[in-house]
């Protein structure tokens, strides 16, 4: 059993205290005043060991964790980024997603993205707006082992794509994404 005494900042949210035990790794999420807890908030984070390797990884969600919302004074709106230009880090995400990979953690993104199924916006500008982060944050050496979106919605909007329209097993909080990013990174889902 080995303890690592760490603290994580992400987004203004701390993480703490990676346990390793048998090969599997925890963080948890720290609470104000440092007591362990989720802050009186659902976790924005999963996470998991390595298969094989024993390294272990994470799963974030993007917006209000790793990126911050878009807010329109002109209208008044608050929404999800869903063009490049948009997206902005949250203070801390780069450093804190760096100490995490220093730390031996694999990174995930895991991202409800219902805009194509509402009629807001289209496919190819979620599939745009995700590689942004990808691609800013493999310049200073932070990876991305998987990166997965749900654009589905249980009733749709106007103009949207009837396809995607109705219940699915991977919009957050079903686990579809959450498997298929553990999946794809090699995440040990125990």
């Amino acid at each position: 059993h080995v303890r690592v005494a760490a603290r994580i900042e992400i987004g203004g949210v701390r993480f703490w205290s990676a346990d390793r035990h048998e090969g599997k790794s925890t963080f948890r999420q720290s609470a104000p005043g440092g007591k362990s807890g989720h802050a009186g908030r659902a976790p924005s984070a999963t996470f998991g060991p390595m298969l094989g390797s024993h390294e272990p990884g994470i799963i974030l969600d993007r917006d209000g964790t790793l990126v911050d919302l878009v807010r329109d004074e002109e209208s008044g709106t608050i929404s999800a980024a869903f063009h490049p230009s948009h997206l902005r880090f949250l203070p801390g995400v780069p450093e804190g997603l760096r100490a995490l990979r220093d730390a031996g953690f694999r990174l995930c993104i895991a991202t409800n993205q219902p805009g194509p199924a509402k009629g807001q916006y289209s496919i190819d500008a979620v599939t745009r707006t995700n590689q942004a982060p990808v691609t800013e944050l493999s310049a200073p050496g932070i990876s991305i082992a998987a990166f997965e979106v749900c654009v589905h919605h249980p009733t749709g909007g106007p103009g949207g794509d009837p396809k995607l329209v109705g219940p699915c097993a991977c919009r957050k909080p079903q686990p579809g994404m959450l498997e298929q990013a553990m999946r794809r990174a090699s995440l040990d889902p125990s």
